[in-house]
């Protein structure tokens, strides 16, 4: 008589990537290379425009604590409209110019 043991249990064989990091269950390569690319994408838009306006960004730039970039000009035409000194682009020059004979220039 034969001894009795357990049943083979049949496992599903586990893929591997030269990296030794497991694809089965995760995102194919096709889905994998389209979530990268977009990630990369994203990250070039962040590094070329302003994040206040989405303008592209052009000298002087201004940067937050987090890493953002913005346009200096927009960053003042944000905080001035914020606080209700400018509702226009010629009230915003003439306030900048306001400010220039109060600072005084070289």
């Amino acid at each position: 008589m034969r001894a009795r043991t357990r049943p083979h249990i049949h496992l599903p064989m586990r893929l591997y990537e030269p990296s030794s990091r497991p694809i089965v269950g995760t995102l194919t390569h096709a889905h994998e290379r389209a979530y990268f690319e977009r990630i990369h994408v994203l990250r070039s838009i962040a590094w070329s425009t302003c994040a206040l306006s989405s303008h592209p960004l052009r000298s002087p730039i201004a940067t937050c604590d987090i890493g953002r970039l913005y346009n200096k000009d927009e960053v003042l035409q944000f905080l001035l409209v914020k606080k209700g000194k400018v509702t226009s682009p010629e009230a915003l020059l003439a306030y900048a110019n306001q400010l220039l004979d109060t600072i005084g220039h070289e």
